[in-house]
């Protein structure tokens, strides 16, 4: 036994294979003075494996300078218990190369994510993937069934993430391709237009654009955190977050207990405890009214299903309906019964933006003959389908003041999200972006080999972040002025040429020609924003990030690093010493 393991303390060598050039080797770095950490890395031929399953907890390593004597004593390292053997040959002891994770953080430490939504859930799924310890904090007492819930919009550059992380089987299952989009006048349902996604793009963005039950889709979300190891605490609220520099962050909960993490997220919404934390202001902040109110709205088909005229919705309509109105518009979009429900037709979920008079001023719920005396004039069609409604909901769309940063002044604190960055509920990518700050998370952090690199993780993540989704905010909020246009000339033109393309053969956002009404939002064309947002890719965002800045940090930190100690594993021993 090493004489160097404290009392108390185990040892654990681990064999692996008995070649001598498949060894353990331990690299020195700069020692956080709070949680002083052992790195080991596996040296496989032609590759370098990295393995996740160190623990942060107890201190592992005493030095007394870089180039003279270290002295090291192992921590306890956990692994799978096949992997545990006392023989030197090779067989179930070796793991294959397929068992072998290349995207496994090297250090693992301890996130509290504060929020069950998409943000929360996908962040939690993200860092667990790549070997960290998560605990979600969520009020809601069930999260298996989320009400006054309708739809979801999943965008390409969402569900290509969702399917790196292994999701492809429970997408098809619960979900349903969007193949394209129609467009027509809000008051008489006049056509204007298609515009079908082709298959190049959906190959180029690595996804497709797809829609799903919202319940569903949640708890599926949850499901596959609980299976990846997630800790979930459902029925608690956070009360304060605090922080302060080099040291673990404190979470106290309303019942009094408190959670000492190196890491909070705050994914908790639009009354974030976190965001006010990180804000360093106790006072609340001033929203600013946009004079637009959004309507959600939730139909089931098997109530359509029983009117001859609108059953064919169901059977035939895959595509999104666009209605264009004067100060008003609306998304009208299929979702399939959830899983298990035993339900034979899609559900239709509308998303209705109307022109507000400052009367709301949070969420409430509406019947179908209140929100359709909201509405005014309206293509009969949708009428007849509204009044089918079993669940609408209605609320204002406002601003609220940009964050000047998303991580706290002390650090080791940051929120995403609606907490940190507010979409209009109802955008095509109030999911998207949300799913992207996860994988943007765990992208960084898969690189995670030392305490030090977390405040550079975290103040990267709102380096990069805060550009893109201005961009994309933009173009959401660009799509729904255009959608919404007043009666008049500028309205007239975009409709005339919306009618010329269907003359032409053209898709709805084709271009036609260098003078064209459908042009603008402060980019090329519609289309090319549009192919720019599909295609994003968060991860490869992050990792790009990580070549050309975060590992040139790391080697300068290590430059003045010469020494590399190398073991020799032979055999898996584990002793315990008891006595001082």
């Amino acid at each position: 036994m090493d004489p160097l393991v404290r009392p108390g303390q185990s040892q654990q060598v681990v064999h692996l294979t008995n070649d001598p050039s498949e060894t353990l080797v331990a690299l020195l770095g700069d020692i956080n003075p709070d949680s002083r950490s052992l790195y080991t890395w596996t040296q496989w031929p032609d590759r370098l494996w990295k393995r996740p399953y160190l623990t942060p907890k107890s201190e592992s390593l005493l030095y007394d300078g870089f180039s003279r004597t270290h002295h090291i004593c192992f921590r306890p390292l956990y692994l799978p218990q096949h992997w545990l053997t006392t023989s030197c040959s090779h067989g179930a002891s070796s793991p294959s190369l397929s068992e072998r994770s290349l995207d496994q953080s090297l250090l693992s430490i301890h996130f509290v994510v504060v929020g069950g939504g998409i943000s929360g859930l996908c962040s939690a799924i993200t860092l667990s993937r790549v070997g960290h310890e998560v605990t979600l904090i969520e009020a809601d007492e069930n999260m298996d069934e989320t009400p006054l819930s309708a739809g979801a919009i999943l965008p390409p550059n969402m569900v290509k993430l969702l399917k790196r992380w292994d999701l492809a089987e429970q997408l098809q299952e619960m979900t349903a391709v969007m193949p394209g989009f129609e467009i027509n006048r809000f008051d008489t349902g006049e056509y204007l237009g298609t515009h079908a996604w082709s298959e190049e793009l959906f190959r180029e963005a690595g996804g497709e654009l797809r829609t799903s039950n919202y319940s569903a889709f949640r708890k599926m979300l949850k499901d596959t955190a609980l299976k990846n190891g997630v800790t979930i605490r459902m029925g608690t609220r956070v009360t304060s977050v605090s922080s302060k520099r080099h040291t673990q962050p404190i979470v106290t909960l309303d019942n009094g207990e408190v959670l000492r993490p190196d890491v909070v997220i705050g994914a908790d919404g639009l009354k974030s405890v976190v965001r006010q934390y990180v804000r360093n202001d106790e006072e609340p902040e001033e929203k600013t009214y946009l004079g637009m109110d959004v309507y959600l709205m939730h139909i089931p088909g098997d109530r359509l299903a029983e009117d001859p005229e609108l059953k064919p919705y169901l059977e035939e309509q895959k595509l999104m309906r666009n209605t264009y109105g004067h100060k008003c518009g609306a998304y009208m979009y299929l979702t399939p019964p959830p899983p298990g429900s035993g339900r034979q037709y899609p559900d239709i979920v509308f998303h209705i933006f109307l022109a507000g008079e400052g009367d709301l001023t949070d969420w409430k719920q509406f019947t179908p003959d209140e929100l359709l005396q909201r509405m005014g004039e309206i293509w009969h069609i949708k009428a007849k389908m509204i009044k089918h409604a079993s669940m609408i909901v209605g609320g204002p769309i406002f601003e609220r003041p940009v964050l000047e940063d998303w991580v706290s002044e002390e650090g080791r604190v940051i929120v995403i999200g609606d907490a940190a960055h507010l979409f209009y509920p109802g955008a095509i990518q109030n999911m998207g972006v949300a799913v992207c700050d996860a994988a943007t998370f765990g992208a960084f952090f898969r690189h995670l080999h030392h305490h030090r690199q977390i405040d550079a993780f975290l103040d990267a993540f709102a380096e990069i972040r805060p550009e893109r989704i201005q961009y994309m905010r933009t173009m959401d909020f660009a799509n729904l002025d255009f959608m919404m246009m007043p009666n008049g000339e500028e309205q007239e033109l975009r409709d005339s040429r919306l009618r010329q393309r269907v003359k032409k053969g053209l898709n709805a956002l084709d271009a036609d020609g260098v003078d064209d009404a459908l042009n603008g939002a402060n980019v090329p064309s519609r289309w090319e924003a549009i192919v720019s947002i599909f295609c994003y890719d968060a991860e490869e965002e992050a990792d790009k990030w990580w070549a050309n800045w975060g590992s040139l940090q790391e080697r300068a930190s290590f430059s003045k690093i010469h020494t590399e100690l190398r073991f020799d594993v032979q055999s898996v021993e584990q002793t315990v010493v008891v006595e001082e």
